[in-house]
């Protein structure tokens, strides 16, 4: 039923917030794979995406993940299911800023901490640099989280990749860009407009 995974993800953001034994607990019990395909089940109910991108985010953003042992096995969600289902949440709510700033946290956080030119080459061969530019573009600049989140994950995208480089140069990227260093700038806010 949806009502019922959408009020069990939201259940789960709420218990992971602050609990990092929690998270996981959650992850070793198949917490990612599931919180995936329930999105992927029930892409329609805007409320659940959102809390199942921000469920994501919680559990990447643990020291757990690490150095961990198992990393290979969460490349392999990661490639098979994760990237697939934020696509396409990404795609169909362009417009919720929360399930934008989720998402792109979500990979500039897997981008930076869990580098590899795999990795990085099925995030752009999915469209999350255009799907980045078009949050950017739709959604207020002066978010300073989203658009340090937004600035990092584009970063870590173009660091020797030619493929992103062109997307941002085709999609007016540099524009927006310029804006945000522009209106940070002006802020003083000199660590977002260096991004």
């Amino acid at each position: 039923d949806v009502n019922i995974s959408e009020k069990t993800l939201e259940l789960i953001c709420g218990l992971m917030r602050n609990n990092s034994s929690m998270r996981k607990d959650f992850v070793r019990n198949g917490a990612i794979i599931a919180i995936a395909e329930t999105m992927k089940l029930f892409l329609h109910n805007e409320k659940l995406q959102q809390h199942g991108s921000r469920a994501l985010f919680y559990i990447l953003k643990d020291e757990y993940w690490k150095g961990a042992s198992n990393i290979e096995s969460f490349y392999d969600l990661f490639y098979d299911v994760i990237l697939n289902v934020l696509a396409e949440v990404m795609r169909k709510y362009p417009m919720n800023i929360s399930i934008q700033k989720q998402i792109i946290a979500f990979l500039s956080c897997i981008t930076c901490t869990y580098t590899n030119d795999e990795m990085i080459e099925k995030v752009i061969q999915m469209k999350f640099v255009e799907y980045t530019l078009d949050a950017l573009s739709k959604h207020n600049l002066e978010d300073i989280l989203f658009s340090r989140n937004s600035c990092a994950l584009l970063i870590n995208l173009i660091n020797n990749n030619d493929t992103a480089k062109a997307c941002i140069r085709e999609k007016d990227g540099t524009l927006i860009l310029a804006k945000i260093e522009n209106l940070y700038r002006k802020k003083c806010n000199d660590e977002i407009a260096d991004l």
